[in-house]
C-alpha cells in the first residue's frame, strides 16, 4: 500500500545523549565488519553504490545497527564515519572511490 499524506506516521523521537567513547573492542569489530560489508557491496555492485547507500539516512542508520552500534545512541554518525574511514585506511585502495580531481569538481560545480 502506497503511503498517502494521511497515512504517513509523524511524531517526535526523544533520543538520549550519551557521553564518552565507544569501547575499543566494539570499534575494532565495527571496523572489521564495515570493511567486509563495503568490500562485498563494491564487488557485487560498485563503489558508487556504496556512496548511494551511505547517503540514504535510513540505510546509514541501519548500517550502524548492523555494525553493532546502539540504534538510539547519539554519535552514530561520528562513530560510523570513523569506522568506515578506518576500514578504508586498512583496505585495498582499489576497492574505494578515487578522489576527484580539481577539474572534475570544477566541471560538476558549474550550472
Amino acid at each position: 500500500m502506497a503511503a498517502t499524506p494521511a497515512s504517513r506516521r509523524t511524531g517526535i523521537a526523544n533520543l538520549p545523549l550519551h557521553y564518552g567513547k565507544v569501547p575499543p573492542r566494539l570499534f575494532d569489530r565495527m571496523v572489521k565488519l564495515a570493511r567486509e560489508i563495503v568490500i562485498a557491496i563494491v564487488a557485487e555492485f560498485s563503489a558508487e553504490e556504496v556512496l548511494r547507500r551511505l547517503s540514504h539516512p535510513f540505510w546509514f542508520q541501519a548500517f550502524g545497527c548492523v555494525l553493532g552500534y546502539d540504534w538510539h545512541s547519539s554519535g552514530v554518525t561520528t562513530t560510523l564515519c570513523g569506522a568506515i574511514k578506518e576500514a578504508a585506511r586498512t583496505a585495498s585502495p582499489t576497492l574505494w572511490i578515487e578522489r576527484p580531481t580539481t577539474s572534475q569538481l570544477t566541471c560538476c560545480g558549474k550550472p
